[in-house]
Formats: C-alpha cells, structure tokens, sequence
C-alpha cells in the first residue's frame, strides 16, 4: 500500500479538502486498496479541531465529507511511515524538511503545485479566515494538481488500476 500525505499548517484548511478531493480521485481510479491518503499540519495549535466551516461547505458542494477530521500533527514518524508527503506550500515544505532525518525521507517531500499546469507558482495559498471564494479557489487548485499527482505516483510507485 502507498501511503500519501497531505500536509498545511493547522490541517483544517487545505490538508484535509485535499485528503478528501484525492480519496475521491483513488476511489474513482479503482486504487483504494493500493493507496492509503491522510492529512496533517506543521503546527499543532489546532490539533483536534475539526476542518473549518468552508472547508466542509466547499467539499458538501463537491460531494465530499470532512465530517469525521480532526486535525492532527505531522510527526517524525510520519517521514517514516508515508511514502509520499505533498505539502501545500513552501514554508510547510520547509517545516516538514525539518522533521526528516535523512536524505530518503527529504526526497519524499514535494509540493502539490509542482503538479499544477496552469501556473509557476509554488504555493497553495492559505484561505484560513478569508470568503469562501478563496477556499473555492484552493479546491479548485487541488482538484487541477489531483490528476498529475495520481500520475506521478502511479509511476513512481509502480501501481495500476485495480482489476477485478
């Protein structure tokens, strides 16, 4: 099983509209029993918080649930256990480098815009306490980068649909 992991700053914004949009993109690709998909944050100010209101609103708009998420802390032992590890941005990216022990779990790190085909920017921008047009704005982002990631990973880790 490949195990991916979604990663903000609090995990009530962005990690968990993007663990939920991908579970989808699995589920829809006959992958749920290769792919394991979870989400947490650099910062452990909102651990055991549940996802933000517009994050649930724009996921019930897309047919998605964030019903059962509690924020939680990324740990060391995440770079341990989690194959891949997509951080929405560049300071996430860097707090997350800091946990790893080593070059292998550093080369696990990437940003999710690094499979993003509409622009050079790096950085998935943070709606928290912003409209709801913004946290509009981050799905649709993740949604876009979804389809390259699951391509990327399908290579890298050597897996195809799953045949009945």
């Amino acid at each position: 099983m490949v195990k991916i992991l979604f990663v903000c700053a609090g995990n009530v914004c962005r990690s968990p509209m993007a663990k939920a949009l991908f579970k989808k993109v699995v589920e829809e690709n006959n992958l749920q029993n290769q792919v394991f998909v979870d989400s947490a944050g650099t910062l452990n100010s909102q651990v055991g918080y549940t996802a933000s209101d517009f994050s649930v609103e724009i996921c019930k708009e897309n047919n998605l649930s964030l019903e059962n998420h509690r924020a939680k802390q990324i740990t060391k032992e995440d770079l341990e256990n989690f194959d891949l590890i997509v951080t929405m941005d560049r300071k996430n990216q860097e707090n997350v480098l800091k946990l790893a022990n080593n070059s292998q779990q550093k080369e696990k790190v990437v940003l999710i815009r690094n499979f993003d085909t509409e622009t050079k920017t790096l950085d998935v921008s943070d709606p928290y306490g912003l409209s709801i047009e913004n946290y509009r704005e981050t799905y649709k982002i993740i949604e876009r980068c979804s389809t390259w990631l699951l391509k990327f990973i399908k290579m890298k880790f050597k897996i195809s649909e799953f045949k009945k």
